[in-house]
């Protein structure tokens, strides 16, 4: 700790802070910057955060570079530190354009705001401002690089944080230029340069001229394009989503989203189901409501060998409700997991990303197994590249190695492993030394064999479980599955259900959002009732088709994969003849039992949240592992992550254009 004064206030303050942390901290004084970023490396570009120092030199210090020393004054507001704001000021407006009516971050600019507060009536430049060619960037940031103040924020993101090397600056002074390969950004992360650039250097090209800012209604809620919940605002002008940002939460995605969770959203309004069908003469046509929970009801009835599949993006109470249908109708086989894997849930660590997200800035040791961090969890992966940076050992067995990680790797097969826990590999001694050593399991782990999730168990034990703390993590690839398994509904692999739905012994399949099950190679025999949000070809086979709402739709329970229960705020109203699928569950089950007494999503979720109670549901909470001694396994089964498109994952982005164009213009032509 060291002792310094803060316009004439004493305070006792760590010294490891800087001049800018201490005062915005101890003091309460906001000091105007434009380079600086608590998530990012720091620049000194701007000099907007001048302040003045005592002893010193006269003349004004950049507070975000300099750290707090013993016995130091510092003023914020003195008449020379007002004065070099100014001159700043003056000397970034010298060649900013004064188009602020047409630009995309107008109401909510940095530069306006302070230009506002320490700007001048008058300049002392009359010359011609210099012009910059706008750079490509890709499908989804646009650039008007005229406004660009050097700031170097998207530099340092896609750099450090994002791990590629796409974009840089060349030239000095005032040819000075932010400047691109000429490429589509690779990066998943892309879109957070937007987030980060003070001015409007850098907008969002789906976004361009649609709104204002202060025309919009802010709603605070999560994202559930993957199984980090990461929180997020989702903003909307007569009822349409106009725009999703992330929302600040550093235990989970700090500050950042994907591109997927920012840009698909337009996916949300294309070829919605909004009314029901039911197939007549192998036609698919429109029906009411009261019809279609008619012939589902007779469906069901008439079938003795029945299946369940919840999918990707299912919320807890619609799971719920299956679970409590399939009880009515002695229904035997139904799974949560819509890509398949039988999960040992007789202890919730088993499946949970035990540490939490933020254990990853404690891990020393990371040890990755079968997942491809950078598509499964591209927020997640950023969060590990920081952790790799700052000195933590990453080791990934896996195919796929362009996780932008600094680490080392192992062949992805049985022989790696089973070196590792028989103490016959380098990195056994590595762990042993390590004193919070992590392991991150992929989903597609459990997908391949049984065997193998036991062996990564065993592991876990002997190496990564101590008394005060927990490493074995489980990272799913859908929001979906730690709510499906810690409410059991998950008796039976959806691939071995979908194997018997092929062979004709299931007789009634209910699917609910499964996107990714191939329905045309289900039996004749077999009648199909699904639930849908976007139509795609898995309905092409539906006896029974129900619409059903979105996330931004609904106020709904989701768990991620650390465990930790968050809920989406309803940020659209119900239009058209959409419903919500609890209340058509509801109905589905009243019709079945007369003594069913709940009627909306608030009567589910309460009756989920008791059946829970005897749940743990703490995540800070080291857990236990209780691993099954693994037999025999086969050598030659792989290891590696299933290799996927990133930007189309379910119905909504697979009907989204503006991952469309991702598809096209980055992956494609890259190819």
């Amino acid at each position: 700790m060291v002792n310094i004064k803060i316009n004439g206030q004493e305070f006792e303050v760590e010294n490891n802070l800087t001049v800018m942390q201490a005062c915005e901290k101890y003091a309460g004084s906001q000091i105007p910057r434009f380079c600086y970023h608590d998530k990012l490396k720091i620049a000194g570009n701007c000099r907007m955060c001048l302040v003045e120092i005592k002893p010193g030199p006269p003349k004004p210090a950049a507070s975000c570079a300099t750290p707090v020393a013993n016995n130091m004054e510092i003023f914020t507001d003195s008449e020379m530190v007002k004065k070099a704001r100014g001159d700043v000021m003056e000397l970034i407006l010298m060649n900013h354009p004064l188009d602020c009516p047409v630009c995309d971050q107008g109401g909510e600019c940095d530069l306006q705001d302070q230009a506002y507060i320490y700007g001048k009536d008058k300049g002392n430049f009359c010359h011609d401002k210099r012009a910059v060619v706008d750079k490509y960037m890709g499908p989804l940031v646009k650039t008007k690089m005229n406004r660009c103040i050097h700031c170097t924020r998207c530099v340092r993101f896609i750099n450090d944080v994002a791990g590629f090397t796409e974009i840089g600056s060349i030239g000095r002074g005032v040819e000075t230029e932010i400047t691109t390969l000429e490429n589509a950004l690779s990066s998943e992360l892309s879109g957070n340069i937007i987030d980060l650039c003070p001015v409007g250097a850098l907008t969002a090209k789906p976004y361009e001229a649609k709104a204002r800012p202060w025309e919009l209604t802010k709603t605070r809620s999560i994202d559930v394009f993957d199984a980090m919940g990461s929180n997020i605002v989702v903003q909307t002008r007569s009822n349409e989503v106009l725009r999703v940002l992330p929302d600040l939460n550093d235990d989970i995605n700090e500050e950042w989203i994907s591109d997927k969770s920012r840009f698909a959203i337009d996916g949300l309004a294309n070829q919605r189901v909004d009314t029901c069908f039911i197939a007549r003469n192998k036609v698919i046509q429109p029906a009411s409501l009261e019809d279609a929970i008619l012939n589902t009801d007779k469906i069901i009835k008439s079938s003795s060998n029945i299946a369940m599949i919840t999918g990707k993006m299912t919320d807890m109470e619609t799971i719920y409700l299956h679970k409590i249908l399939a009880e009515k109708i002695n229904c035997k086989y139904y799974s949560c997991i819509e890509n398949g894997g039988d999960f040992d849930t007789s202890s919730r660590g088993n499946y949970i990303f035990n540490t939490g997200f933020k254990g990853i800035d404690k891990a020393d040791f990371i040890l990755i197994v079968g997942c491809n961090t950078r598509k499964d969890a591209p927020v997640l992966n950023a969060r590990i590249r920081k952790a790799s940076i700052l000195g933590a050992k990453v080791v990934i067995a896996d195919e796929n190695r362009d996780l932008k990680l600094n680490a080392s790797f192992l062949e992805p097969n049985i022989s790696s492993l089973t070196d590792i826990l028989n103490n016959k590999s380098s990195v056994s001694k590595a762990l042993k030394d390590a004193k919070f050593p992590m392991i991150i399991l992929g989903s597609d782990i459990v997908t391949k064999d049984e065997k193998l999730h036991s062996l990564t168990l065993e592991i876990a034990e002997k190496f990564f479980i101590k008394d005060d703390w927990n490493g074995y993590c489980f990272l799913h690839k859908n929001i979906a599955n730690v709510g499906g398994l810690d409410l059991d509904f998950n008796t039976k692999s959806a691939t071995k259900i979908m194997e018997m739905a092929k062979a004709g012994e299931i007789d009634c399949l209910i699917l609910n959002s499964t996107s990714d099950i191939d329905t045309s190679l289900v039996h004749n025999n077999c009648k199909i009732i699904s639930f849908a949000t976007n139509g795609d070809d898995s309905l092409r086979r539906s006896s029974v088709i129900f619409p059903s709402l979105t996330y931004v739709e609904k106020s709904a329970f989701y768990t991620n994969s650390e465990g930790r229960i968050q809920k989406t705020t309803k940020a659209c109203e119900i239009i058209d003849n959409r419903f919500d699928e609890c209340q058509i569950l509801c109905k589905i089950i009243a019709n079945i039992d007369s003594n069913f007494s709940a009627k909306t999503r608030s009567d589910v979720q309460m009756k989920m949240l008791e059946s829970l109670e005897n749940k743990e549901i703490n995540v800070q909470k080291s857990r236990a592992i209780l691993a099954k001694k693994c037999d025999k396994i086969d050598e030659n089964i792989s290891i590696a992550s299933t290799v996927y498109n990133f930007y189309m994952t379910d119905s909504i982005s697979r009907n989204s254009r503006n991952m469309a164009n991702c598809v096209r213009e980055i992956l494609l032509i890259k190819k």
